[in-house]
């Protein structure tokens, strides 16, 4: 699937909706900014179903499994990245409270 330029500032308005929502901005994007998070699931489904469609439209079937195991593959690294990230800030900050 080719990349559409559309869509990338479709993503771009998405990802100001949620800064503004939790940002320090008042007014329209502090009331809107779930807008931002919709949007993302809307792309998202789009995108997904498109890459299933061509794989159907390739191959006449779908192998779902190999879809969802090469969709982990390119989704857990930034996941657990980010996760590692997060505990060790927090720890930093002395904000960690395992079972509180």
């Amino acid at each position: 699937m080719m990349r559409n330029k559309r869509l990338d500032i479709l993503r771009g308005i998405a990802v100001l909706f949620v800064l503004g929502r939790h940002g320090v901005m008042e007014g329209v994007w502090k009331e809107t900014g779930w807008a931002g998070v919709d949007l993302f699931f809307v792309l998202s489904g789009f995108l997904i179903s498109g890459l299933l469609f061509s794989e159907y439209k390739r191959k006449r079937s779908i192998d779902l499994a190999r879809f969802i195991i090469r969709r982990g593959f390119k989704i857990y690294p930034s996941f657990y990245l980010m996760l590692l990230t997060t505990f060790l800030v927090a720890a930093s900050y002395g904000v960690c409270r395992p079972y509180a």
